[in-house]
């Protein structure tokens, strides 16, 4: 499910790849300064990204920790969204023409 929450987040609301890098290394190093100073390095490379993951922009320490605090809010719904009943019918709703008989 973690997977999937984590590309239904993407999905939904394409992100910078410096707050990627930097959501993933945090969780990785369990070290959050140590995350940003690496992922801030990695952002560097010139790399072409999915259309769920935009090229790096600059931004503050700041800036950088809302941006993954409101990707974690993201996840957290993705993770809602395929584990909860009334979510799974709500986002079923968006198929109408779906086999899903009500789940």
């Amino acid at each position: 499910v973690g997977i999937l929450a984590f590309h239904l987040a993407l999905v939904n609301h394409p992100r910078d790849a410096l707050v990627i890098w930097t959501f993933c290394l945090a969780l990785y190093l369990g070290d959050g300064s140590e995350a940003v100073k690496l992922a801030r390095q990695k952002a560097e490379m010139r790399v072409v990204y999915a259309s769920e993951i935009s090229q790096s922009k600059t931004m503050d320490d700041e800036q950088l920790c809302a941006e993954v605090c409101s990707f974690v809010s993201s996840m957290k719904t993705s993770v809602d969204a395929m584990t909860k009943k009334d979510s799974l019918l709500e986002a079923m709703e968006r198929y109408p023409l779906s086999s899903c008989s009500g789940l």
